[in-house]
């Protein structure tokens, strides 16, 4: 099962705390925040401990123990004991923490925030609470899709997740996932936004990027929707991929659609190809299952390690992406086409490959190393 939390990291990014600073623990800014809690009589750990749980975050005006250091540093100490997230304290009363007290939370990674003392309290947890809670909810459909990808469902647990993640499709649709490269809690909840509002389309985080469901008619209706939300994502993550299924119909095609965008997805990405349909994946649907199979990457290192070291899988890998025109590949590569055929010819000697032998495994062998991010190597 997926776990997955609100961070002290994106609390941070709500507006209400644009004026915050971080003054000590700033290790620990990936503490999960599972409550909002708020105190400012002093700590009695006898009544209180059973007050707090683990994950809560702290707001604290520390006005009644303002001038003493002693009952600061027991009030920090007693959070980060009892597993706190953080405490988000105001510095109208106390605006420089003693000494003690930020070598403390350095030393434990607990974050201690100052905020304005004209920062609303009630706003401040209103907007605490309803980011917590959103989150809650994105986590019970993030892990819906974690069972459908993972899982192999009956007919009436996959109905009740296409309930949940698709109840605006009537008739065929595609699945797509997109990943998004370093987009923070927040710009993600700003993108689903704008992509409601312009499309009429949920999307639902999984993981590093989301998946949406779009009713669909034909490819061309297809490419058009996928062109027009490329900006879109483009505008929050620069970088970013995105990979959709074939046409599917009806809730027993429905896992398939969402493993078949992810792949496209993930391949998509490797090929820095964007949007990816599955169904131009051709051999990259059969060779994906094998990604984590030793007997695929010992097959790919059979046919391109002779190739690293006699340095032919420069020529081998640019002769193949011109479907074997010696005239283009000797362009690319910046030789004369004599030097581009005798290359291939000595790399045909080498692995002992009669010519459709040599297409049919080296083929095969270049595309294993995109699935595998070219860590077979390169010359």
């Amino acid at each position: 099962m997926l776990v997955v939390s609100v961070t002290v990291s994106d609390v941070l990014q709500l507006d209400i705390l644009n004026s915050a600073k971080v003054i000590a623990g700033k290790n620990g800014l990936d503490r999960e925040v599972l409550r909002i809690n708020f105190t400012d009589c002093p700590i009695n750990p006898l009544v209180d401990a059973d007050l707090i749980l683990s994950g809560d975050a702290f707001i604290c005006s520390f006005y009644m123990n303002k001038d003493m250091e002693a009952k600061i540093y027991d009030a920090i100490s007693f959070y980060i004991q009892m597993g706190s997230a953080c405490c988000i304290a105001l510095n109208e009363f106390l605006p420089q923490f003693p000494q003690s007290v930020i070598e403390l939370a350095d030393s434990r990674d607990f974050p201690i925030i100052h905020i304005d003392g004209t920062v609303p309290y009630g706003a401040l947890i209103h907007d605490i609470s309803e980011l917590i809670i959103s989150d809650q909810s994105e986590l019970l459909l993030e892990n819906k899709i974690f069972h459908l990808l993972s899982k192999e469902l009956s007919d009436a647990e996959q109905r009740n997740i296409y309930r949940h993640l698709a109840p605006h499709v009537q008739s065929d649709y595609i699945v797509a996932h997109a990943t998004f490269q370093g987009l923070s809690h927040r710009r993600l909840q700003m993108l689903k936004k704008d992509v409601a509002i312009q499309f009429k389309v949920p999307l639902f985080k999984y993981l590093e990027g989301a998946f949406f469901v779009l009713p669909c008619q034909g490819q061309r209706e297809i490419n058009n929707i996928l062109q027009q939300m490329t900006p879109i994502f483009s505008y929050y993550a620069p970088e970013h991929s995105m990979g959709y299924s074939s046409v599917a119909a009806g809730v027993k095609q429905f896992s398939s659609a969402f493993r078949q965008a992810l792949s496209a997805d993930e391949i998509g990405g490797v090929l820095g190809k964007s949007p990816m349909g599955y169904d131009a994946l051709s051999v990259y649907q059969l060779l994906l299952p094998l990604k984590n199979h030793q007997i695929l990457r010992n097959f790919c290192s059979s046919i391109l390690d002779p190739l690293i070291k006699q340095d032919l899988l420069e020529t081998v890998s640019v002769y193949f992406e011109c479907n074997g025109d010696v005239k283009r590949a000797a362009g690319k590569v910046g030789k004369h086409e004599n030097t581009v055929r005798f290359r291939i010819g000595q790399a045909k000697n080498l692995l002992n490959l009669d010519d459709y032998e040599f297409i049919e495994k080296v083929s095969i062998a270049l595309k294993a190393r995109d699935i595998f991010g070219q860590q077979m190597g390169d010359d």
